[in-house]
């Protein structure tokens, strides 16, 4: 594992390197799984701290402690659930450019108004997509690459369930 010290200096980014180290990043993989949602994470808690200098309080005006960054596992491109028979429901309202809550509000409506005879086509569909699903993940758990990623993942989980507060 590559320590983060020198490559910060390198960088020019040596200030940075005690917060990096704070938040649980000790080697230079670990800062190379930060994924951007985690960076849009971190950014609109930027934007909201710059609007409260102080920073957050709670109802009795006491500080709340600053909460500490939760790395993630990768994740695992194994083979991936198929959809319910609503989500295939779903997909005949996408092109209206609807909110989430209209769309999943109508789905649910269109659903409940199927008869049992209308839905069937949508329920063999997704049993014949799971059934699929399940094979491939079958085949999938037998593979290098699942018990690579196994091993991966407990020894992520061993590592950063150890550590306090995370």
């Amino acid at each position: 594992m590559t320590e983060l010290g020198p490559i910060f200096v390198r960088l020019g980014l040596a200030q940075y390197l005690e917060p990096f180290l704070d938040e649980g990043f000790e080697t230079w993989e670990t800062v190379l799984d930060i994924t951007e949602s985690d960076l849009n994470a971190a950014q609109r808690e930027a934007q909201l701290d710059a609007g409260d200098r102080e920073g957050p309080s709670q109802a009795d005006g006491s500080r709340r402690a600053k909460r500490k960054y939760k790395r993630h596992p990768k994740t695992d491109p194994n083979p991936h659930m198929s959809s319910s028979p609503t989500v295939q429901v779903r997909d005949d309202l996408k092109p209206e450019n609807l909110s989430f809550t209209v769309i999943a509000k109508r789905v649910g409506e269109m659903w409940q108004a199927l008869e049992p005879d209308e839905r069937e086509p949508f329920e063999a569909q997704a049993a014949s997509a799971k059934e699929e699903y399940l094979a491939e993940l079958a085949k999938y758990k037998e593979t290098d690459h699942y018990k690579e990623y196994s091993e991966y993942l407990a020894d992520f989980k061993a590592t950063h369930s150890s550590k306090p507060g995370v």
